[in-house]
């Protein structure tokens, strides 16, 4: 079911530009109501609602009183303001609210939007909350559920490494310096080793709040720290900011992981992720193979339609191999017009002619370039017995890829 967003603003102006914005650069559907009585009226079906963007002052509600009606029914919201003044802003937090909203114009329109969109992905963010105290931990739960954080909880920093170990999309750690058995430096010591800064951030808390304390745990690997009592909005703004920063460096290493021409993996991604199935598969005695393709006499098809045409090839080619794949294989561009498969608990029984199946829908697949149609075939070397390493099996289906190149091409070798 496709989810909304409910916005609640008596501005006519406010009220157009915040629904398009919403529905062309988001996509959701906007439910636009302008006063408490039709918000009232609108909420017969709560359950789609992502979350409400509401006007603290209304004709008919000039207190706030929209918030505790959203709130009622479980709706999150964030709260739009012309005024402001810490008493509405102590009002405005006490309701457990994602955010509130200077209304500023375009600005604010796109704080919004960034906001909205931060709270949807939030849902597949892992947290992890690391403290000896059952009261400091239930106090950060309920604040971070707020923004729907998936999270996670430790009572010492050895805990909080297996549970790291465990949860792979935890992007970052609440830490508190003072624990028994593994405290918050040697926790962000340990975890340092094998988590780099672009793959977790950690922010550690205490309520020794000296400067020596806040430079002992950036020096051992913290992103950043936080003195205990904080205040909410404090501490949102600084996990927003750090999530913020582990999401642009996984953009720049995806980006690093494609080939540019296919849009499928590269090399590069084949050894970085294909180690962790094969350890995954020698782990837990799981089925893994390699089928290394290459397609037959590529040079040709340059030399006679140009590599233009060539590149349509490749392209082509490499979305067949995606579509015709589980999401829990891989395939990559090894290079060239050559390609690999890791398969990921196939069945050795069905391996053979699941792969001559694929030799196949390359052959049938016409292409058409400049007004030419024609065809390619594609050779396949198999590797379904596991050696001591993953390079070992590709090296063995590259082996084997050649062998079928020697007795004819287009066809699977094992």
């Amino acid at each position: 079911m496709t989810k909304k967003i409910l916005i609640v603003e008596d501005s006519e102006f406010y009220g157009k530009l915040l629904k398009r914005s919403i529905s062309s650069k988001l996509g959701f559907q906007v439910i636009w109501c302008k006063s408490f009585k039709e918000t009232e009226q609108a909420m017969v079906d709560t359950d789609n609602i992502l979350l409400a963007i509401l006007d603290y002052h209304l004709p008919d509600a000039m207190e706030g009183e929209i918030i505790e009606l959203c709130r009622n029914r479980h709706i999150p919201s964030i709260v739009m303001t012309a005024t402001f003044s810490p008493d509405i802003q102590e009002v405005i937090w006490s309701k457990k609210v994602i955010d509130y909203v200077i209304k500023e114009g375009a600005h604010s329109i796109s704080y919004i939007i960034e906001q909205i969109d931060r709270f949807n992905k939030n849902q597949h963010i892992g947290i992890l909350v690391v403290d000896d105290s059952s009261v400091s931990r239930t106090h950060l739960r309920q604040l971070l559920k707020i923004h729907q954080f998936k999270v996670y909880e430790a009572v010492d920093g050895n805990e909080a490494l297996k549970v790291l170990d465990a949860n792979l999309d935890i992007k970052l750690a609440l830490v508190d310096y003072q624990m028994p058995v593994c405290d918050g430096f040697e926790f962000t010591k340990r975890a340092r080793e094998k988590y780099p800064l672009e793959r977790l951030a950690i922010i550690g808390i205490s309520a020794i709040g000296s400067h020596s304390m806040m430079i002992k745990f950036i020096k051992y690997g913290a992103n950043d720290f936080i003195t205990k009592p904080f205040v909410s909005e404090l501490l949102y703004c600084r996990v927003n900011q750090n999530i913020k920063v582990i999401e642009y460096f996984e953009t720049l290493r995806e980006v690093a992981l494609l080939d540019p021409l296919t849009e499928i993996h590269n090399r590069r991604y084949l050894y970085e992720s294909g180690e962790l199935l094969f350890n995954n598969a020698v782990r837990n005695g799981n089925y893994i193979s390699v089928a290394m393709i290459d397609i037959d006499d590529f040079k040709l098809v340059n030399d006679t339609y140009g590599h233009e045409a060539g590149d349509i090839v490749i392209k082509s080619i490499a979305q067949v191999l995606k579509r015709s794949i589980r999401k829990s294989d891989i395939v990559v561009r090894y290079g060239g017009e050559e390609f690999c498969i890791l398969g990921n608990n196939m069945d050795p029984k069905e391996i053979l002619s699941l792969f001559d199946n694929l030799r196949k829908k390359i052959e049938e697949y016409e292409f058409t370039y400049d007004g030419r149609k024609f065809t390619v075939t594609a050779s396949f070397g198999l590797c379904i017995e596991k050696k001591n390493t993953l390079t070992d099996m590709i090296n063995n289906a590259d082996n084997n890829l050649y062998r079928a190149k020697e007795l004819g091409k287009n066809r699977v070798h094992l």
